[in-house]
């Protein structure tokens, strides 16, 4: 009684900490995207370039502060004037001001740097799209090989208990002399070669849940429900438009080109205000209560200025063909995953169809192996055979699972 309490209390636990008795791929999903350390790290390069908005305003917003400071220096030869010694070259002069600094005009430098930060503003959050949606498809890849791997066991284990079942048969028609010893020994082989097979389906499932537990951080991990994805009509093959992949290619383009005005910002003047207030003074600038500067900067020949408006060309240049070739291969990219789809749905019924066709074969071999009608060998083969069609067909529909995840993904969105 004790022991089926405690059996009890373990499995209600267990409920408790997953919630739930079996997760879905979005439950997966949600707990992927909070373990993931490159989805974090895009997350915060969003927050970086919010704050960098900050900076650029603040070299726009004047700058106010509060100053004391003392001024030492030698001692002043005796035969110096004496109003001079008393006030230029006293031994330290304190003083106490207040400074006033505000930018009028930087060659509109500031305007194309907001510019840019929010173009590369725009291309961190796609960025961060692109990054969910290839974690999405990871871990869509890893829930249907870990599927298609359990039903492969599932079939295995099947075939294994239908030839273990025979060769119990075999033995007793070996020992009444109704069957050959090497019939029996075939069938043992068969055996363990499934025996074999059914090891290493176990082992790369083993590998796939270890995936599995790394992407999500569940461990141990919980039941994983089936994906049971129902095709809906997949999106038009020119849908490319919002691909996260496109759009920051297409942002990383305005990025250079705001860069290349920044750097042809520069061979504009600039004009500067700064200003002083004094609160305390000696000397003869003592009664001397503020002062203002008002600069004007004028670059003629700066060739570091020029060889940066090279660069930038250049890069921009860069960027825009980088751009196209994104386009590029994602039509293309677009274009083969409709493809493999289609082709996956054809296979898949003719797969369908022969699996059928096996198993029909295969039950009507054992049912005349029962009448001594045929040997163990040919069960064998039709055993064999049916058994390659069902591994097949299994991967068939992973591959078409994979082939419609595919195309959506390619389209910048999940199904």
């Amino acid at each position: 009684m004790r022991q089926w309490v405690v059996a009890s209390f373990l499995v209600l636990l267990s409920l408790n900490a997953w919630g739930k008795s079996a997760w879905t791929l979005p439950d997966l999903y949600q707990q992927a995207l909070n373990q993931s350390e490159t989805v974090q790290i895009s997350k915060e390069k969003i927050l970086e370039i919010r704050a960098q908005f900050l900076q650029i305003l603040g070299g726009r917003l004047p700058q106010i502060g509060h100053q004391d400071s003392v001024f030492f220096q030698d001692k002043a030869p005796s035969n110096a004037n004496n109003n001079a010694n008393s006030n230029l070259t006293r031994r330290y002069r304190p003083e106490v001001k207040f400074y006033f600094s505000q930018p009028l005009f930087q060659g509109f430098s500031e305007y194309h740097v907001a510019k840019m930060k929010k173009a590369a503003l725009s291309k961190a959050q796609y960025d961060l799209s692109q990054e969910e949606l290839n974690l999405y498809q990871d871990l869509t890849t890893v829930v249907i090989t870990l599927n298609r791997i359990n039903r492969d066991i599932k079939d295995t284990q099947n075939v294994l208990l239908a030839t273990r079942e025979r060769w119990d048969i075999l033995t007793k028609h070996v020992d009444l002399g109704k069957a050959r010893l090497a019939q029996q020994y075939a069938e043992e082989a068969q055996i363990h070669v499934i025996e074999n097979n059914l090891t290493r389906l176990k082992t790369d499932r083993q590998v796939v849940q270890d995936t599995l537990i790394w992407m999500t951080g569940l461990n141990p991990l919980p039941p994983i429900a089936p994906p049971g994805f129902t095709y809906k009509k997949l999106p038009p093959l020119t849908n490319i438009a919002h691909r996260p992949d496109v759009l920051a290619a297409q942002a990383n383009t305005i990025v250079s080109k705001r860069e290349l005005k920044v750097s042809q910002a520069k061979l504009l003047p600039t004009i500067n205000a700064d200003a002083n207030y004094y609160a305390h003074r000696v000397g003869v600038q003592k009664d001397i209560d503020w002062d203002a500067m008002l600069t004007l900067d004028l670059p003629l020949f700066n060739m570091a200025n020029w060889g940066a408006i090279r660069t930038q060309k250049s890069l921009l240049a860069q960027a825009a063909l980088a751009e196209k070739k994104v386009a590029k291969e994602a039509s293309l990219g677009l274009d083969q995953a409709r493809i493999r789809f289609e082709s996956s749905q054809k296979e898949m019924r003719q797969l369908e169809l022969a699996s059928r066709a096996a198993q029909k074969n295969f039950e009507a071999s054992v049912s005349d192996f029962k009448l001594g009608l045929i040997d163990n060998l040919d069960v064998l083969e039709s055993q064999q055979a049916y058994l390659e069609i069902l591994l097949q067909k299994n991967q068939s529909k992973a591959n078409q699972d994979l082939a419609y995840v595919t195309y959506w993904i390619e389209t910048g969105q999940k199904p």
